[in-house]
Formats: structure tokens, C-alpha cells, sequence
């Protein structure tokens, strides 16, 4: 026999004077008592049969997932290398003067190795 029982507890104070307060159990809930009857076990077909769980009960497996001892999902996505130099950006003035003012600079390095190398040429 099990028998279950749901108490709240109260503290009150000591009787004898004491500083601590003593707990005092108070029944709160559904008592229940449990009895074993049946002692005798199916036989192995329909045992197995009566055990047999449907596939969609079970939980799938989930790869690279993990939860944290806060109950935080943790997990890894896989994604292809982007591409940095195909992706579309805001264009802003700066940006636009930046690369005006660094081709105008290449543009003059190339004219004066150009200048240098007719210089040695001559």
C-alpha cells in the first residue's frame, strides 16, 4: 500500500521561548492510498503489443542543438561563405569620394612609373 499524503507547511513560534520558529504540517490536498491487485502479467505477445509506442510519440533527434543549464537553446547553423564583394551596400557620398580620390591616387602612380620607365627608356 502507498499512501499519499499533501501537507502545507506553517511556522509558528516556539512554545519553550526559542528564537527559531517551528514548522507545523497542515494537511492541504487529495489523500490518496494505492493498492497493488493484480499480480499476474500479460502474456509476452500482448505485453509487447500494449508497450509498442506510435513513432510520432517520439521525440527526433536534433542535431547541433543543445540547451544551457539556464534552459537556453543553444545552437550551430552551417551556411555557405558569403561573398563580400557581390553583396549590394548603401552607397553614401563619403564612399563615392573615398574612391574617386583612390583612383585619382593609382592613376597617378601609374603615370609616373610610366614617366620613370620612358625616362630610362631615353
Amino acid at each position: 500500500i502507498v499512501h499519499q499524503r499533501t501537507y502545507y507547511t506553517k511556522l509558528k513560534k516556539d512554545p519553550s521561548g526559542g528564537k527559531t520558529p517551528v514548522p507545523h504540517l497542515t494537511n492541504s490536498g487529495p489523500d490518496m492510498d494505492f493498492r497493488i491487485r493484480r499480480t499476474q502479467f500479460a502474456s509476452p505477445d500482448v505485453w509487447k503489443a500494449s508497450m509498442k509506442q506510435p513513432m510520432a510519440l517520439k521525440k527526433k533527434a536534433k542535431k547541433n542543438q543543445t540547451t544551457n543549464m539556464f534552459g537556453e537553446t543553444i545552437g550551430r547553423l552551417h551556411l555557405e561563405r558569403q561573398d563580400i564583394d557581390k553583396r549590394q551596400g548603401r552607397k553614401s557620398k563619403a564612399l563615392k569620394i573615398a574612391g574617386k580620390i583612390e583612383a585619382e591616387e593609382e592613376k597617378a602612380a601609374l603615370e609616373g612609373e610610366l614617366e620613370r620607365e620612358r625616362g630610362a627608356m631615353d
